[in-house]
């Protein structure tokens, strides 16, 4: 049981408490991601457009906020939120 559980907000950014630093680490890569517009129509997206859309990247950013240290593990090195 983690002694402190930060409120998830997409507007401000993840909280690091020192004990909790691959989990920081990973929660803020993505919200440093989140205001990024990619200026192609979706018709000309390839599979790396895909996986930075900010739609992606919200929701990934979503999923680190609302699981436990122990599920952050098993999805950490997914790079799309359906994967997670």
């Amino acid at each position: 049981m983690e002694p402190y559980q930060e409120e998830a907000s997409i507007g401000r950014p993840p909280f690091l408490t020192g004990e909790n630093y691959s989990h920081w680490k990973m929660r803020m890569q993505y919200f440093l991601k989140i205001p990024t517009n990619v200026i192609k129509s979706k018709l000309e997206w390839d599979r790396g457009d895909n996986e930075t859309s900010e739609n992606n990247v919200r929701a990934m950013y979503s999923i680190f906020n609302a699981i436990s240290t122990d599920e952050f593990h098993r999805i950490a090195t997914c790079t799309s939120a359906k994967k997670a």
